[in-house]
């Protein structure tokens, strides 16, 4: 794939995101990927199964990507994450406040598919945020 490609699966697998269309992830993320996060690796079937509780929690959260860059079979990019925190998450009752952090991650792309995803979350700025821990 070339590199404006690579860049526009990125897009495609956030736009789905907004959309709340997890089910389309199955053609866009190779079914042996791996999400690494700061608290552990997740497969691809772990990430479709545990969005709709973040999207419960988080109903009108969304993601736009502000810089993005393609190397090779590499992506880097920057995104903004913002939602207001209204049901249940991780054992925390809803706040009603709002976050708004950003965020960054690196995709390995393979035959056109999401192979690997490494991706740092700010929880802390979102939690302080939140109202959950102090600021």
């Amino acid at each position: 794939m070339s590199l404006e490609e690579n860049r526009n699966l990125v897009r495609r697998i956030y736009e789905l995101w907004n959309q709340i269309e997890f089910s389309a992830y199955k053609e866009l993320v190779s079914p042996d990927c791996v999400f690494h996060r700061a608290t552990g690796d997740f497969s691809r079937e772990q990430v479709i199964q545990n969005a709709p509780n973040f999207v419960a929690a988080f109903q009108d959260a969304s993601c736009t990507i502000d810089d993005i860059i393609a190397q090779e079979d590499l992506v880097a990019f920057r995104e903004n994450m913002k939602g207001t925190h209204r049901g249940e998450f991780q054992g925390f009752a809803p706040t009603g406040k709002q976050f708004n952090i950003s965020n960054a991650s690196i995709w390995k792309i393979v035959d056109g598919k999401l192979a690997e995803s490494w991706y740092v979350f700010d929880v802390s700025s979102a939690m302080q945020q939140l109202g959950i821990v102090p600021s």
